[in-house]
């Protein structure tokens, strides 16, 4: 594949197709195997004629069609703040729509979660650990090495972590170990729990009124 935009205005924000390569192809005058040059040739360059029908068709600009912006839109503004926040275009345009369509106690409510600035990192930083857990390998520190040693155990159905005891296991005082299993997932729950200590958190906090802390 390559890095151009090209099939993305094909599709909406969750990757629904809006129209089929032949649909387009008649609307825009381009074939349909260039269109799917287009799309996915890593080494296609697309040419003058070619990217002004894009652009005059679909109102949006050369430099996204190339990859080199991030927003479709045309608006220098959207642009802009694209840019300097890392935000994509549906992202700003939620937040547009908060402001023009949601009362005054909702933006309250977003303007002190986003002005508290640790507690939203964390907030986002255990939701994005909840959304996709890629921690698979339990790990401790062994002093003798220095370095970090797996201590995990793997089966079938996923990678744990194990705890023990150590107890006497048989009549002569041998001492062995009681081992109990951990799954990793157990990364999820501490983030889903995190998640919910910041929204109490923030809910103790809150002024209604004032959408700041008391």
């Amino acid at each position: 594949m390559n890095e151009y935009h090209f099939y993305e205005m094909r599709v909406d924000s969750l990757g629904r197709k809006l129209m089929t390569q032949d649909e387009l192809s008649e609307k825009l005058g381009i074939t349909r195997n260039r269109i799917q040059q287009l799309e996915k040739s890593p080494k296609v360059i697309p040419t003058s004629d070619e990217l002004k029908a894009y652009c005059d068709y679909f109102n949006t600009t050369s430099d996204y069609l190339l990859g080199i912006r991030k927003t479709k839109s045309i608006d220098e503004n959207l642009a802009m703040i694209s840019k300097s926040t890392g935000l994509n275009e549906s992202s700003i345009g939620t937040l547009k729509a908060i402001c023009k369509y949601w009362d005054e106690n909702l933006i309250n409510v977003v303007n002190y979660i986003l002005q508290n600035t640790n507690a939203f990192i964390d907030f986002i930083n255990n939701l994005s650990l909840y959304m996709h857990n890629e921690y698979t390998t339990p790990l401790f520190h062994d002093p003798q090495t220095g370095q970090l040693v797996d201590c995990s155990f793997h089966t079938a159905t996923g990678d744990g972590i194990l705890f023990g005891k150590q107890e006497v296991i048989d009549n002569k005082g041998t001492l062995g170990w009681e081992a109990r299993g951990v799954s990793t997932n157990i990364l999820e729950s501490h983030a889903l729990l995190q998640l919910l200590n910041i929204i109490s958190e923030w809910k103790k906090n809150y002024n209604p009124k004032e959408g700041a802390q008391k």
